[in-house]
């Protein structure tokens, strides 16, 4: 288990939006920053607000002031990332947080969000050849990561015409 040995001394940064993520909420001993969805975000969570933004609220995770939890509070801008998908932005969201616990400035995640550059072959825009587009999508090796692949050109490109390179040597 990824977080056994942690204590309610650590955080455990996890999204709750899934089943497993849920389950996993009950079974750790660390305090929980967990991602959840909606309009505001509450104590230790991370909200994805819309497709650009991300409001993270940490309450007592980084200390005490005066006796107070301490409150760190962000919201990022999604606009500039180079990340496609709701599975990458759930991703920033979850690396923000845990790098916010651990005291990085929100404008150091800022500056890391804005200039990040993807992968290869992770839904890298190919060509675009007699009106389609072709994105390379081939280290989609597993089921879930060729259907975030497909979810992402369903709403990037909803009425385009696509083709998505997907595959790769498989996985076991």
């Amino acid at each position: 288990n990824l977080f056994a040995r942690q204590t309610n001394d650590d955080v455990a940064v996890i999204n709750t939006t899934d089943k497993f993520g849920a389950m996993l909420k009950a079974r750790v001993s660390a305090q929980v920053a967990e991602l959840v969805t909606g309009d505001s975000a509450a104590r230790n969570q991370i909200r994805i607000i819309n497709p650009q933004t991300i409001k993270i609220f940490l309450a007592g995770i980084r200390g005490q002031n005066n006796g107070q939890p301490e409150i760190t509070e962000c919201q990022l801008d999604l606009s500039t990332t180079k990340l496609r998908g709701t599975h990458n932005r759930i991703d920033i969201g979850l690396a923000s947080c845990a790098a916010l616990a651990g005291g990085v400035a929100p404008e150091a995640i800022q500056r890391a969000i804005n200039t990040f550059a993807p992968l290869e072959h992770r839904l890298e825009f190919f060509t675009t050849a007699q009106g389609i587009r072709v994105i390379n999508d081939s280290k989609s090796t597993t089921v879930a990561a060729s259907v975030a692949a497909l979810h992402t050109v369903c709403t990037e490109y909803p009425t385009a015409h696509v083709v998505l390179m997907i595959g790769g040597l498989a996985k076991a």
